[in-house]
C-alpha cells in the first residue's frame, strides 16, 4: 500500500514535514503540494535519485526538470539573472511562475537544457518548510506520467505510481492554474507555458524596460 500522510497546506504538521524530509535525504521520492498541483520531489544533487524520476515519469532525459529555491538570493547560486528576470522575481516570487535562466557552470541535464536552468520559487508553506529541513534543493516537476494530463488528486497520483513512491502528502484536491514558465535567456522575456501569472501581468511588471 502507498505510504500517504494528509498535511494541511497553510499548517504543515512538523512531524509529517520531517519524515518527508528524511525520505529525500535517503534519496527516496515524496508527492508533494505546492501552490498550484502536486509535484515530485527528488533531491537534485544525487544522480540517481533524477535517473529514478525520469524512468518513474517516462521522460526524456532531454526535457529539464526545475528546482525549488528558498529564496530570490538562492537563485544565484543556480543560475543569472538579468534585469527581466530580476524584475519578475521581485514581482512574482514567490509564486506560481517558473523563471529559466541561464545556468551556471556545474549543472548539467536533466537539470539543464542548452545551459538554461528553471527555477521555482514556490509560495506553499509545505515546500518552504522541507527546504528549511534539508540541505539540498530538490525538483519541481509535475506528478504524471510526461506527456499527460495533470492529477489533482493524491488518489489519482497514486493509483497512478503505487509504491514506485515512497510518500504521498496529501493536502486535498490541487486543481490551481499551472505556474508560468517564462524563459529570460533572451534579448526579451518570452512565455513557454502560460499559467497562473498572465501575460498582461507580465507586460505590467516589466512595461518600463
Amino acid at each position: 500500500m502507498p505510504l500517504v500522510k494528509t498535511i494541511n497546506q497553510s499548517l504543515p504538521d512538523r512531524g509529517i514535514i520531517m519524515m518527508a524530509a528524511e525520505v529525500l535525504k535517503d534519496g527516496g521520492i515524496v508527492i508533494v503540494p505546492t501552490e498550484t498541483k502536486y509535484g515530485m520531489a527528488v533531491r537534485i544533487d544525487d544522480p540517481l535519485c533524477l535517473e529514478r524520476l525520469y524512468q518513474i515519469k517516462k521522460r526524456e532525459k532531454n526535457l529539464p526538470t526545475a528546482i525549488f529555491v528558498r529564496s530570490i538570493e538562492e537563485i544565484s547560486h543556480f543560475g543569472i539573472l538579468n534585469k527581466f528576470s530580476s524584475r519578475l522575481a521581485e514581482s512574482f516570487l514567490p509564486g506560481p511562475m517558473t523563471l529559466v535562466i541561464p545556468a551556471k557552470p556545474g549543472y548539467g541535464p536533466p537539470l539543464t537544457a542548452e545551459n538554461r536552468i528553471g527555477i521555482r520559487y514556490s509560495s506553499s508553506d509545505v515546500i518552504d518548510d522541507l527546504l528549511e529541513n534539508v540541505q539540498f534543493n530538490f525538483t519541481a516537476t509535475s506528478a504524471n506520467v510526461s506527456g499527460t494530463g495533470e492529477l489533482t488528486h493524491i488518489s489519482e497520483i497514486a493509483d497512478l505510481f503505487g509504491d514506485e513512491i515512497d510518500l504521498y502528502l496529501d493536502a486535498g484536491p490541487l486543481d490551481s492554474i499551472s505556474s508560468t514558465v517564462i524563459d529570460c535567456t533572451g534579448n526579451t522575456p518570452q512565455v513557454l507555458r502560460p499559467g497562473a501569472v498572465s501575460e498582461e501581468q507580465i507586460r505590467l511588471s516589466l512595461g518600463d524596460f
